[in-house]
C-alpha cells in the first residue's frame, strides 16, 4: 500500500474535513502524503493519507495512550507517527477519528491539566473555598470518564 503524494484535491479536502469535524483544527502541514493536524485542547498530532479518492484511508498517532486504547489493528505502511491505521471507508476513519479525539482529551494528564487551568485562580484559603476546588475536579472527573467510556457503563456497557 502506498498513499498518494502530494495530495490531490479531493484527498486533501476529505483529509482536512475529518480532522476539523473530529477536534484536529491545527493543519500542520503535508509530507509523503501524510496531512498533519493538532488540537488545541487534544494531546498529540493525528497524520492522514490515502492511497487515492475513493481510499483506502490512514490514520497515524503519535499519542501512546490512545495507540493502547484505540482497539484498532495497525497496518503495515510507511508514514509518520508510532502506529498507522487503515480504513476502507470515510465514515470508518471518522469513527475512528472522533474516538482518538476523546481519548485524547480523556486520557490520565489531559484531566488534571484542565483541572488546573480552572482552579489557578481560584482562592483556597479557607474550608469553603477548597470546597469549591473540589468541586470544579469533580465535574472534570466526571466528564473525562464519560469520554473515556463513551457513555457508557465500564463493567455492563
Amino acid at each position: 500500500m502506498t498513499v498518494e503524494a502530494p495530495q490531490g484535491f479531493v484527498v486533501a479536502q476529505e483529509c482536512q474535513k475529518a480532522a476539523w469535524e473530529n477536534g484536529f483544527r491545527r493543519a500542520m502541514g503535508e509530507a509523503a502524503g501524510w496531512a498533519a493536524y493538532e488540537s488545541t485542547t487534544a494531546r498529540g498530532a493525528v497524520h492522514l493519507a490515502a492511497s487515492g479518492q475513493q481510499g483506502p484511508w490512514f490514520l497515524a498517532v503519535d499519542h501512546t495512550g490512545v495507540i493502547a486504547e484505540l482497539g484498532v489493528a495497525t497496518v503495515e505502511i510507511a508514514g509518520p507517527g508510532l502506529g498507522r491505521y487503515g480504513f476502507a471507508s470515510l465514515s470508518e476513519l471518522y469513527d475512528a477519528m472522533h474516538r482518538v479525539y476523546q481519548l485524547a482529551v480523556s486520557l490520565p494528564d489531559a484531566p488534571l491539566r484542565e483541572f488546573q487551568a480552572r482552579v489557578k485562580d481560584l482562592p483556597a484559603a479557607t474550608e469553603a473555598e477548597r470546597l469549591v476546588v473540589q468541586r470544579v475536579g469533580q465535574d472534570i472527573f466526571r466528564q473525562s470518564l464519560l469520554d473515556y467510556w463513551q457513555g457508557r457503563c465500564p463493567l455492563t456497557g
